[in-house]
Parts: C-alpha cells; sequence; structure tokens
C-alpha cells in the first residue's frame, strides 16, 4: 500500500494500524516530530492515546 494519498515523509514509521488513516498516520508523524505529547496527539486525531 503506497501513501500517495497523503504524502508524509516519515509515514512507514508508523505502524500499520488498522484504525488510524493515511492522513491519521501523517498528523502523528508531524506532531511526533515536532514534540507533541501522546495525549495532544490522541486529540489531534480523535483517538484515545492508546491508539497512537
Amino acid at each position: 500500500m503506497e501513501d500517495t494519498i497523503y504524502p508524509c515523509a516519515g509515514v512507514q514509521s508508523v505502524a500499520r494500524m488498522s484504525h488510524i488513516t493515511d492522513e491519521q498516520r501523517c498528523i502523528i508523524q508531524r506532531m511526533k516530530k515536532a514534540g507533541r505529547q501522546q495525549k495532544q496527539i490522541a486529540e489531534a486525531i480523535g483517538k484515545s492515546a492508546s491508539a497512537v
């Protein structure tokens, strides 16, 4: 599966989990690079912190 819809550097390093879309994965990756806390990332994509 290619990440052509939401091109984002490093998306492959985020575990491919069926409950997280490519767009959410891209957001997670960007926020992790920005040094955000897991809770903040989870709130940004509307998932529980355990899903991040």
